[in-house]
């Protein structure tokens, strides 16, 4: 949700929603410390990304969900998620985010190459775990 304009989506959502229906807003927070995996992954998102931090700061927060749903209360529940990655899957998931350079930037090497040392002494059974907070807020937007 971070990369919507929050007022419009609010407006349609409610359009959408049937009388008296519910919105929830289904939201996976990464890990960004803890071990060396994850703050390697930071470390390495920071370093290389153009706009990383820009784009770190817009995502979801606490206070911008309540705003969502204001006037009316909302309730959150947070679920522990992960993911299982190979190189292969942990590159694609680098490569998909927009802040981070492409093939042929001046920093694509660097940056792959620090992917590829991180795997290698993160990787257990040739998959490292990326672990999330799934963030649940719901409530009524009417």
């Amino acid at each position: 949700m971070h990369w919507f304009d929050l007022k419009r989506t609010r407006s349609e959502f409610a359009r959408i929603l049937k009388p008296a229906g519910s919105c929830a807003v289904i939201y996976n927070n990464r890990r960004m410390a803890g071990d060396p995996f994850h703050e390697g992954y930071e470390r390495i998102l920071v370093e290389c990304g153009s706009d990383y931090e820009v784009v770190k700061h817009s995502h979801m927060t606490e206070d911008r969900l309540a705003a969502f749903f204001a006037p009316n209360e909302s309730k959150y529940a947070t679920l522990a998620n992960s993911q299982q990655l190979t190189l292969e899957a942990l590159q694609g998931r680098v490569l998909s985010s927009s802040y981070m350079p492409k093939p042929g930037h001046s920093r694509y090497s660097e940056m792959t190459r620090a992917i590829e040392e991180l795997f290698a002494k993160n990787e257990s059974g040739g998959h490292v775990r990326m672990e999330y907070d799934c963030v649940v807020c719901y409530g009524q937007l009417a």
